[in-house]
């Protein structure tokens, strides 16, 4: 004999940021960790002093428009961060400007500073 649970689950997308919705079975929330050991293009990079910046790809993520995205650094004495740009395939997160003078990608690395993100949209 084998038994079966079933579960149910309920997720709502109340607007995203081209302002167009899908239909409700289309919904998807993707999430990942964009570590400080990324290299190439992936690596944080120094924009200008105090501020920092890192790409992560999300293609496989399926979004077919940009989703919401909520991020979040953690680390040892890690500054705050914003995402910088989103579309279906990609995400720019950037530190907050004039937040850290002096901030360096080597500080960033030195200090272990991961974005733990979430992303929900389409897929549909």
């Amino acid at each position: 004999m084998m038994l079966v649970t079933q579960t149910i689950s309920d997720q709502k997308i109340l607007s995203l940021p081209d302002g167009q919705t899908g239909p409700a079975p289309c919904t998807r929330t993707c999430s990942g960790v964009s570590s400080y050991k990324d290299t190439g293009t992936y690596k944080w990079i120094t924009v200008d002093s105090g501020r920092v910046r890192k790409r992560t790809d999300i293609e496989e993520c399926g979004f077919v428009s940009a989703p919401v995205v909520t991020a979040i650094m953690r680390g040892h004495y890690c500054p705050y961060i914003q995402v910088n740009a989103v579309s279906d395939t990609r995400l720019y997160f950037e530190t907050v400007q004039g937040a850290n003078v002096g901030l360096s990608a080597s500080l960033i690395v030195f200090y272990q500073c991961e974005v733990f993100w979430s992303a929900t949209g389409y897929t549909c």
